[in-house]
């Protein structure tokens, strides 16, 4: 059988990526690029096998969207201090993104 799943920190480390390289070269397309995919991964509808890859009460990516796995890795967090450093305040991860 195949997995319905992903791997959300893949997408994770993509929006992480252009929310960087946005504030680098000062493109607000690569930043909006970004804030797409996030409430993409926030706001997927759920299905009877899958969830939203980001658990919005908590404000962290899922180790996966399969229903059921409600907890995260350690590795999914990785990006977070970049993200974070994008605002004048620290953040939760997406935090205010959604």
């Amino acid at each position: 059988m195949m997995d319905p799943g992903a791997a959300p920190d893949g997408e994770e480390y993509i929006a992480a990526a252009l929310l960087i390289a946005a504030r680098r070269f000062n493109r607000k397309d690569y930043q909006d690029e970004a804030i797409s995919l996030i409430n993409a991964m926030a706001h997927k509808e759920a299905s009877s096998e899958i969830e939203p890859m980001i658990d919005r009460k908590h404000g962290i990516v899922r180790f996966s969207p399969v229903t059921g796995n409600d907890f995260t890795d350690p590795s999914y967090h990785t990006s977070s201090p970049s993200i974070n450093g994008l605002q004048k305040q620290p953040i939760a991860p997406f935090g205010n993104l959604f």
